[in-house]
């Protein structure tokens, strides 16, 4: 039986390669001077960028510190996928024979960021969004996921023979489940970059962040998607629609839970006030 480590290593790995802007860049509400001051307050208080261990607000990493890629370059934006933002991991080592990056990095697409978010708010969602993948170890969790998939199926199938071969069969025979855990981690950095965001204030506005920051930008996006003759429902990631209802669905949840929990300290209060307390 061949190695699976021989078979993993012939799945592909993102080309980290963006440009900086070669100017300033104003467009829309939000400008790209907006994006990185937010982008630098978010890694600031995520933990993951250089202060010193006793100086991280939020979390601590367990890499190196995460690096902002912005760029402008429409072949890096076509590269990643057409999307305004991508989080990349340092290698946890299954790709590359045990080498490990001293950083992991966020890429940024200044003008997308731009044309979609319409204001600050928005912008720090989707930002937070991408930290939140590397906070939460979403990427090791996912190679971790291809890693026991594979293992689980080389166990009932010939894994023997050409290494690329046999990833094209894996990848047929296990794509929808592999995509399912992939919409399911995508939920859960939406979840954590709105608890995140609602957390910290605005330093720009001296006001918290919106709680429908992320359902607004997620309709922004879409909104821009639609002014282009595009749309977007990638099977990894699910329709912005869907992520839309389900961050709609928690806040309701939540605003449920908060006016239940004080209807719960009033009828206490009151029955406390009836028996003289």
């Amino acid at each position: 039986m061949l190695a699976l480590a021989a078979v993993l290593a012939v799945l592909p790995l993102v080309p980290a390669q963006a440009q900086a802007p070669a100017k300033p860049m104003v467009c829309g509400a939000v400008s790209a001077d907006d994006v990185q001051e937010i982008f630098s307050f978010l890694l600031y208080n995520s933990g993951y960028d250089s202060s010193p261990a006793d100086q991280r607000p939020w979390g601590k990493p367990s890499r190196g510190a995460t690096t902002g890629i912005f760029t402008s370059d429409e072949k890096s934006f076509r590269a990643f996928g057409g999307s305004p933002a991508a989080a990349f991991a340092a290698n946890t080592g299954i790709n590359n024979k045990g080498a490990m990056a001293a950083a992991s990095h966020v890429y940024i697409h200044i003008p997308s960021m731009c044309d979609i978010n319409q204001n600050r708010g928005e912008a720090a969602f989707f930002l937070a969004h991408e930290l939140s993948h590397l906070v939460l170890h979403h990427p090791e969790m996912i190679e971790k996921n291809n890693l026991d998939s594979m293992t689980k199926w080389c166990e009932s199938n010939d894994c023997d023979g050409d290494p690329k071969r046999i990833v094209a069969s894996w990848e047929r025979a296990t794509r929808e489940a592999r995509n399912a855990f992939q919409r399911d981690i995508e939920q859960q950095a939406d979840r954590e970059a709105r608890q995140w965001i609602t957390t910290l204030t605005d330093p720009a506005t001296g006001k918290i962040f919106s709680a429908e920051a992320g359902e607004a930008g997620l309709k922004s996006a879409e909104e821009w998607l639609k002014a282009k003759g595009e749309t977007l429902d990638d099977p990894t990631h699910g329709s912005l629609a869907s992520r839309v209802q389900v961050l709609a669905q928690d806040r309701e949840q939540m605003a449920k839970s908060h006016t239940d929990g004080l209807k719960g300290k009033a009828e206490a209060i009151q029955q406390k006030v009836g028996n003289g307390f």
